[in-house]
């Protein structure tokens, strides 16, 4: 059981004091609330800032210097896609007991960013690149299979 033996140094324990003592008491009272909230505040960004750079110093260079020794690098858009799937699918597998999902977007997406092997400015050879065109063949086959006999003399 408590001592209510003790008194209060800060305030009367029986409420009569003035007006102006209560108002110095409780501004006293708000400073420290809000110097102990200013102090907490500061740890938690301190900790948010933690947290980010362990993700981006090592948890997604780690995840992806693992997929990148795992898996093919790939060469063409659709291989990226599959590629895209299958790393996602594998940091599920390694964190499924550990990471909630929200936990598990986060790495992924910032894997995403950062992984050279899907980045969307990346140009891929396509068939344009390889074989140049020759329209004039293309004219010539459509004007036989259609008959207009002046279609390629229109089209040169």
């Amino acid at each position: 059981m408590a001592d209510t033996t003790k008194t209060n140094k800060t305030m009367n324990t029986n409420w009569q004091i003035s007006t102006p003592e209560q108002k110095v008491y409780l501004t006293t009272m708000f400073i420290e609330h809000f110097d102990e909230y200013s102090a907490q505040a500061f740890s938690e960004r301190h900790f948010c800032h933690q947290k980010k750079q362990t993700i981006a110093k090592y948890l997604v260079p780690t995840l992806l210097d693992l997929v990148h020794l795992k898996f093919d690098k790939p060469g063409s858009e659709q291989e990226v896609l599959v590629y895209k799937e299958l790393r996602n699918n594998h940091v599920k597998e390694l964190l499924a007991t550990k990471a909630t999902i929200g936990k598990l977007r986060l790495i992924i997406k910032k894997a995403e960013a950062a992984d050279e092997w899907t980045d969307a400015e990346q140009s891929f050879p396509v068939a344009g690149d390889v074989v140049k065109t020759n329209y004039k063949a293309e004219v010539e086959v459509l004007a036989d299979l259609f008959g207009y006999d002046n279609l390629l003399t229109w089209a040169q």
